[in-house]
């Protein structure tokens, strides 16, 4: 009886190692990490490269700041110079870039990186913001 119940032990430790290196890699899998999107977006354009990394380009109706606020919330942004915006010149380009952001979510053994283009200036009916989110896989 003795020898039964010490490999049944033996068995549950061994059983116990196995699921430990096996459990994080299979909730990476089952829960892989999101990307943080603000609200009351628009999926402009979506492209997945068979690497696992994605892009996606949205519009919003959100200030290019309350954007980047965002996500400096959640990662790290660098702030571009203030625009310079000439109405008066012969082609004036309106649109300006107000940030780049980046950042990562890991859950388990497993872990996205993001990287964030906000550009703000466009008009009312295209939304005022256009972001570009670039996803990254397996960033450790």
């Amino acid at each position: 009886m003795w020898v039964a119940l010490v490999f049944m032990l033996a068995a549950l430790a061994v059983g116990a190692v196995i699921l430990s290196r096996v459990a994080g890699p299979l909730h990476g899998l089952l829960f892989p990490p999101e990307v943080p999107v603000p609200g009351h977006i628009k999926v402009v354009e979506h492209t997945h490269d068979k690497n696992g990394d994605e892009y996606w380009i949205y519009r919003t109706t959100l200030s290019g700041d309350e954007v980047a606020a965002f996500y400096d919330e959640r990662g790290d942004c660098r702030y571009s110079p203030a625009p310079n915006l000439l109405p008066d010149a012969p082609d004036p380009v309106n649109s300006y870039s107000v940030a780049v952001c980046t950042g990562q979510n890991r859950r388990g053994n497993s872990g996205i990186g993001w990287q964030v283009y906000i550009n703000a200036g466009y008009s009312d009916e295209e939304g005022p913001t256009v972001f570009r989110l670039y996803r990254y896989q397996d960033v450790r």
